[in-house]
């Protein structure tokens, strides 16, 4: 079995992809630089981007044994895209998961969504 590519290269925040299958709303990839999330820790997010614009990213499905990237509009996406981890989310997420967040307080609340990216204020 293959690992995920987030674990071979958690590095690659920015990936050129190939549309493997698509529906209003929904797209598969030929790869995902996305962590889709589990053991407490919380999925990436992210967007795609096309020739049609930006595309948020919205929630990951697994149907099938196949991973599919939700996304915020109905669009259906063919050809080559290009997949974009939050890099912000993701960092501050691996400081959560591993405790180094903030070395005296690590009381984060309020993600505040924006467009594609959110906000997290700490307190």
């Amino acid at each position: 079995m293959s690992r995920a590519f987030y674990h071979e290269h958690p590095e690659t925040l920015t990936l050129e992809v190939e549309v493997l299958e698509a529906e209003p709303g929904r797209v598969r990839l030929s790869r995902s630089p996305f962590y889709t999330g589990g053991g407490g820790q919380l999925a990436d997010r992210g967007r795609i981007l096309s020739a049609h614009g930006e595309h948020c990213i919205t929630a990951f499905e697994e149907v099938g044994g196949r991973l599919w990237h939700v996304l915020a509009d109905r669009v259906e996406l063919k050809g080559t895209v290009q997949a974009v981890v939050d890099a912000d989310f993701r960092w501050m997420m691996s400081q959560l998961h591993t405790g180094h967040a903030h070395p005296q307080r690590r009381d984060f609340s309020g993600i505040q969504r924006g467009a594609c990216h959110g906000r997290t204020d700490e307190r």
